[in-house]
């Protein structure tokens, strides 16, 4: 999605963001975790020219602020990425430096190419690295917001699966950074807001629709649809099948060749394949094609009703 689409909502969403008291604490222990690490971070920071706290900020996010694990998603350093994105970084053998890592992580989005870093971008970029997925629920994400009155509840416990009752315990990036410009104004630069103080907490909880979203972030065009996940693969795989794959490498006569050699009780079936077997590959090969592109018809409608989920690919 473009940053122009979402600009308003995100500065919207930064103007009124209010941390829930009952999370403060836990807010500002974890802008104090990221602060810890600022000095590691300013490495990043020298070597791709991305902010150091918003090195941190990502770390904290993927990796609890462990200097261990890849940036890009948490795995460990001792080999290659195994989760999305996957196989990182491309270049040197393991164990990875914590400090290639991350850079390898931050270039492949291109973030060492951002020059505006103010709480808007910085929420787009968040959004971006974790993903745009929560939008098609219809939900601020808690990967941003959590924590806050902007985030209720609805989380996806795992990679392509939703609970609508799940409530994320991370806090989220924009509540860890204004707890981050309380301890250090001088963070994300002078256009950054200060975060307003909180009322004391009260004893009334809040009603339903108080812990719902403020703001509904619009639906996702339908060029995004996503063509690099699972689905997507084997689909093209059955239409490379019934498009020319095995009758290119020969696979179907092939079998049928050997059929033909049978003797005795095969004989009528390699007749039958000798008669019958290019037609049926015909037929076959268009039907496949069809069926192939009608699920993938029926995937781009769910992706626009808000049925199917649409990760960013790497």
């Amino acid at each position: 999605m473009k940053f122009s689409q979402l600009e308003g909502g995100y500065g919207e969403l930064w103007e009124t963001l209010e941390i829930r008291p009952e999370y403060k604490a836990v807010a500002m222990a974890s802008a104090q975790n990221v602060l810890d690490g600022r000095a590691r971070y300013r490495e990043i920071e020298e070597m791709v020219g991305v902010p150091w706290w918003f090195v941190g900020l990502l770390h904290k996010m993927e990796c609890n602020c462990k200097f261990s694990l890849h940036l890009h998603n948490g795995d460990r350093l001792d080999e290659r990425t195994r989760r999305v994105p996957k196989g990182h970084p491309r270049k040197g053998k393991p164990p990875f430096l914590w400090s290639e890592s991350a850079a390898d992580a931050l270039r492949i989005k291109g973030y060492d190419k951002v020059k505006d870093w103010r709480p808007e971008t910085v929420a787009y970029y968040a959004e971006r690295y974790n993903g745009f997925g929560y939008r098609y629920r219809g939900i601020n994400s808690p990967y941003l917001w959590s924590m806050s009155r902007h985030y209720g509840r609805g989380k996806y416990v795992r990679d392509g699966v939703y609970d609508p009752q799940a409530v994320s315990t991370q806090v989220g990036v924009m509540v860890t950074l204004a707890c981050m410009i309380e301890l250090d104004p001088s963070i994300c630069g002078s256009a950054a807001r200060i975060a307003k103080p909180e009322p004391a907490p009260v004893v009334i909880e809040a009603d339903e629709d108080e812990m719902l979203p403020k703001a509904v972030p619009p639906a996702p065009d339908k060029k995004e649809l996503s063509k690099g996940s699972r689905k997507w693969r084997v689909l093209d795989f059955i239409k490379w099948i019934f498009g020319g794959g095995l009758v290119g490498g020969g696979g179907t006569f092939s079998v049928a060749s050997q059929i033909n050699e049978t003797r005795g009780w095969l004989d009528p079936v390699a007749q039958f394949v000798r008669d019958y077997g290019v037609t049926m590959l015909i037929v076959a090969g268009v039907g496949g094609w069809i069926v192939a592109e009608v699920v993938q018809y029926l995937i781009k409608q769910d992706a626009e009703d808000g049925r199917y989920q649409i990760r960013e690919d790497v």
